[in-house]
């Protein structure tokens, strides 16, 4: 069973109720808040269905905070909701367009090679990294982007960094910072890619249970601020 959630502004609308509709149940939310702390709930929701009749202005709401949550949702609309494909594309969000309820079995086949199987959040804290595990004459950045994965580090100081070399790092949280070991998985340079911060993004390498748990609390920690809006 999928777990999709389905999102109506209609004040009718029965919250946290859910429906099965073939292979898919549909958890039914009529607030933006309550889709975050159902993402927070269930890490495995990749999909985020609206409402035919919902506002053009609670769906792009609701696109621009899947992105800022997690780009690797899919908001999937209908064709007549009251967003245009064009306003759509000019958002960071995937969005897949449908006719009629029955379409929805396409979700499965709309997984992009890149799509990521954890959670991804932006989140711009302080890290530093090194060649050495004693973090000796570190050099510094901001981690733009985190997921249980891995990690994009923005930086300028890239003399040290080469593509699948490891390195250790160093990240504060709040009042604590925790350490992992990663090995490089590409750099870019501002000419290569102009449209993204120089820096380099890492895969994190022998992930520990305390570590793990970090990242989940800085995830859950970005996820739960959109609560406060």
């Amino acid at each position: 069973m999928i777990d999709v959630i389905f999102f109506s502004d209609n004040e009718n609308t029965i919250e946290n109720d859910f429906v099965i509709f073939e292979n898919y149940r549909l958890h039914r939310l009529k607030k933006i808040r309550n889709i975050v702390l159902k993402l927070i709930e269930n890490n495995n929701i990749n999909f985020i269905i609206c409402d035919p009749d919902n506002s053009e202005k609670s769906n792009i709401e609701l696109i621009e905070t899947a992105v800022s949550l997690n780009p690797a949702l899919t908001v999937i609309l209908f064709r007549k909701n009251k967003i245009t494909e064009v306003t759509c594309n000019n958002t960071e969000c995937r969005t897949m367009f449908i006719e009629k309820m029955e379409e929805i079995k396409r979700i499965e086949d709309f997984r992009p090679e890149h799509l990521r199987n954890f959670k991804r959040i932006n989140w711009p804290l302080s890290v530093k990294y090194s060649h050495s595990p004693e973090m000796g004459n570190p050099d510094s950045g901001k981690l733009i982007s985190l997921s249980a994965g891995g990690a994009y580090i923005e930086t300028k100081e890239l003399d040290i960094i080469s593509p699948g070399s490891k390195i250790f790092i160093e990240i504060e949280f709040k009042q604590f910072n925790f350490y992992a070991d990663a090995s490089i998985l590409r750099i870019n340079h501002i000419h290569q890619q102009p449209e993204k911060n120089k820096g380099f993004a890492v895969e994190f390498q022998n992930v520990t249970q305390a570590t793990q748990n970090c990242i989940d609390s800085i995830i859950k920690d970005k996820l739960a601020q959109k609560l406060l809006i």
